[in-house]
């Protein structure tokens, strides 16, 4: 999926349940998730691309996912 269609389905999600997308924490680690980064509250490039991270709130560079709890509050 592209990042039009990721940030679409994401942001269809978000307004079926009744979320403001600003109230969402996004993980990603490449060029598709730039749009939800710059949507999200909060935004974790997790072992990404340069781009991703550029864009990103939060960079953790590791192979285990509890490492990004600490930063969801």
């Amino acid at each position: 999926m592209d990042e039009d269609g990721r940030f679409a389905f994401v942001a269809q999600w978000c307004r079926s349940q009744g979320v403001a997308l600003d109230d969402i924490a996004v993980v990603g680690d490449s060029r598709s998730g730039i749009p939800l980064f710059r949507a999200a509250g909060e935004s974790i490039a997790l072992n990404a691309t340069a781009d991703a991270r550029a864009v990103a709130d939060h960079i953790i560079g590791t192979e285990d996912l509890r490492n990004i709890l600490p930063l969801l509050g």
